[in-house]
């Protein structure tokens, strides 16, 4: 069997091309996150000068939930998710990363804090750095949990073929954001 592995250094990062494809990793010091030749990002923590790492797949399938909505002939909606819809109501106010949140029951209103997340959340359109979504405009959502090292999000689809994320960091109230999904797919 011939295998193949060429690697290069560039700054923090290391580019490594084999027969099953590129990776790409990067980190300084004991901790190194890479993406991997298969898509999945792995994170590597060692302790320098004894030999001993701990290496943990960290992405994967998205944890809660995969919402579609289907219009039936009555003008009822049905729902496929794997997290429970939840009925929706107000939520205080959420700060995510770098957006501010609020849902009424009805409007989601996203606000973006600065010109970086305004241009993120909105694209090119980003002047007002608000976003307002009627909750009966939502066709899906996608709810991945955050962990120590990857952000969790909330990624919507509208009616109207739009998408938008919202993003959040671990210690930003985890609960909340998955009721915000529950609610919104609901």
């Amino acid at each position: 069997m011939v295998s193949f592995r060429k690697s290069k250094k560039v700054g923090p990062f290391r580019l490594t091309a084999s027969k099953s494809g590129l990776s790409v990793s990067a980190g300084a010091g004991p901790v190194r996150i890479t993406r991997r030749t298969d898509g999945k990002i792995q994170r590597t923590i060692r302790v320098p000068g004894t030999g001993v790492s701990d290496t943990r797949v960290i992405s994967g399938p998205t944890i809660a939930a995969s919402s579609q909505r289907n219009n039936n002939s009555d003008g009822a909606r049905a729902s496929q998710s794997s997290v429970a819809p939840i009925r929706p109501k107000s939520l205080p106010t959420l700060n995510g990363y770098g957006i501010i949140v609020d849902f009424d029951g009805r409007t989601l209103t996203a606000r973006a804090t600065n010109a970086i997340s305004a241009r993120a959340l909105l694209g090119a359109a980003h002047e007002n750095r608000t976003l307002t979504v009627r909750r009966k405009d939502i066709t899906s959502v996608r709810y991945r949990a955050s962990t120590a090292l990857v952000n969790g999000l909330i990624e919507v689809r509208t009616a109207a073929g739009t998408s938008f994320q919202l993003h959040f960091l671990h210690r930003q109230g985890e609960q909340r954001w998955a009721d915000l999904a529950g609610m919104l797919s609901g």
